[in-house]
């Protein structure tokens, strides 16, 4: 069941955008309408909203400080905001608040349903994990610690401990303090390491984590200080740490026994670690504050490199910079109107280079100066095509990339993938139609070839994430899902018409690995490679 809130001031608009959504024949169960902030924020203490969708200038309470004091409460809410002001100065407060989609009046029925759908997607995605940690945290055949995992990902990810998890989770809290009074969260981040690994073999994985978690137990107990320590059940290459303390005085060695935590990691297994701590909060139910800020003070990394501990980064804490000026926005948008890229490219390395030389300059102030760049090129596209998205995808993608990112340069190799997109574009001259069929063609005639759904995008000209829902969209299914099924149908030919010896099949249908490609084949199908030509009459 989704709820939409509308919040707009104008009577006839908002009748009319109720008109619009009821026409998008959307999943959406209940539309509340409310033409102020105010009363707005009523109804959501009554009632809370999955998406709500706002205009910016209304009395009382305008859109932008209805959004900030609403997420201070309801973060899972997806924003849509409408304006009709087109002013770049209003798109960039609007989307450092981190919502959803920006559209301008009169609002057009394709992109409010685009936006719509794609909250919709959204809001399924983050039901769909809660549903499948609930149902591996139920799961009896799962080991204690395997439970364990999830139960707790879920406390630190979702910020609630339900009834049937308070028995569960009184188990797990032995290892605290008594009287715990504090707690704080703390994430171990290891960058991407494979096996062997010094004295460890393949095979070894689950010891290397044993010989990591060992490390942390054994610093932390040294000084008193008790917590529960965990893989995170989701991100992978995570520790997540949920520290007790009865003093805050407490927290004075905390940064000591951190710097130990990485050297060791350091010497020992000669393992990158990056360490970011939350704050200290003074109930459990407010672990989920204390784990987004050890988050985001990770990403500080991209700045200033791994092996470091970052402090707690707190967005409405952190002081918001102009870092593309009246002057800079001029110049980008004289240089895309005439097709001189390569001076917007290098103008944007020196920019975000700036950012990171800048010592008092954190994670955030990146985030910002890349959201502005995007919306500039939004604003640019909206006035030269209808295939803004199809180039430059949504400004969600953009942040969910940063925060995945290792360091400064790919970064910046993300924001010029967007130069790219648009001088690819201008010259190919396609429509989207044409291009998703083209697509698929391409994708029929070329299954055996090592295909990705980066390297569809960079031949064509458009953001990964935005051809991954237009082609589900289009066609029914996720492109790698058809791929995989062109591959495996192929191999089923081959197995059933040749002698052909299993790997020579898997590489004719684009598979380099054969272990792999029997890996994919028996969860398909139910049975190895052998198995299949082994019951063929």
């Amino acid at each position: 069941m989704m709820k939409l809130l509308i919040v707009e001031d104008e009577e006839i608009i908002r009748q009319g955008i109720v008109k619009k959504v009821a026409n998008c024949k959307l999943p959406i169960d209940s539309i509340v309408e409310t033409g102020d902030g105010i009363s707005a924020m009523e109804i959501m203490e009554n009632d809370t909203p999955d998406i709500v969708l706002t205009d910016i200038r209304m009395p009382g309470l305008d859109g932008i400080s209805f959004i900030e004091l609403a997420k201070t409460t309801y973060e899972k809410i997806q924003f849509i905001v409408i304006s009709g002001y087109s002013d770049f100065d209003y798109a960039r407060r609007v989307m450092r608040q981190n919502v959803s989609h920006y559209l301008l009046k009169p609002v057009n029925d394709k992109e409010l349903k685009e936006a719509l759908q794609q909250c919709i997607e959204k809001i399924s995605e983050q039901r769909e994990t809660t549903k499948r940690l609930e149902q591996m945290d139920m799961n009896q055949q799962l080991s204690e610690e395997t439970i364990r995992q999830y139960m707790l990902t879920k406390l630190v990810q979702q910020g609630d401990i339900e009834i049937g998890d308070k028995e569960k989770w009184n188990s797990y809290v032995e290892t605290l303090p008594q009287r715990v009074n504090y707690y704080q969260t703390i994430i171990f981040k290891l960058e991407p390491f494979q096996m062997p690994l010094r004295s460890f073999l393949i095979g070894d994985e689950r010891l290397v984590w044993f010989a990591i978690k060992n490390m942390v137990n054994e610093r932390f107990l040294q000084a008193g200080i008790a917590g529960l320590l965990f893989e995170h059940a989701i991100n992978d290459f995570e520790l997540v740490f949920v520290v007790g303390f009865e003093r805050q005085e407490q927290t004075m060695v905390m940064e000591q026994l951190l710097q130990a935590v990485i050297t060791d990691n350091n010497h020992f297994l000669k393992l990158e670690m990056t360490i970011g701590v939350g704050s200290i909060v003074k109930q459990i139910d407010h672990m989920q504050q204390s784990y987004q800020q050890a988050k985001y003070a990770l990403c500080n990394r991209i700045l200033q490199g791994t092996k470091q501990v970052y402090e707690a980064l707190v967005r409405n804490r952190v002081e918001r910079r102009l870092l593309l000026t009246e002057q800079d926005e001029e110049m980008l948008l004289y240089w895309l109107k005439n097709n001189q890229y390569k001076a917007v490219n290098q103008w944007l390395e020196r920019a975000v280079l700036s950012i990171a030389e800048d010592k008092s300059a954190n994670y955030f102030h990146l985030e910002w100066y890349c959201m502005d760049f995007y919306l500039l090129l939004r604003k640019y596209l909206l006035k030269e095509t209808n295939m803004t998205e199809w180039l430059i995808g949504e400004v969600e993608d953009l942040i969910q990339y940063i925060q995945s990112a290792s360091n400064v340069k790919e970064v910046i190799t993300r924001m010029q993938q967007y130069i790219h997109n648009i001088q690819g574009y201008w010259h190919s001259n396609a429509s989207t139609s044409d291009v998703m069929e083209e697509i698929k063609q391409y994708i029929d005639d070329n299954f055996h070839e090592p295909l990705t759904l980066q390297s569809i995008a960079d031949q064509y000209f458009i953001h990964p994430n935005y051809f991954s829902r237009r082609f589900k969209e289009r066609f029914g299914e996720k492109f790698i899902d058809y791929l995989t099924k062109l591959r495996m149908n192929r191999a089923m030919q081959l197995m059933s018409e040749t002698t052909m010896k299993i790997f020579e099949i898997a590489e004719l249908v684009g598979y380099e690995d054969a272990a792999y490609f029997g890996s994919v084949f028996r969860k398909i199908f139910g049975m190895t490679p052998k198995q299949y030509r082994d019951q063929l009459p």
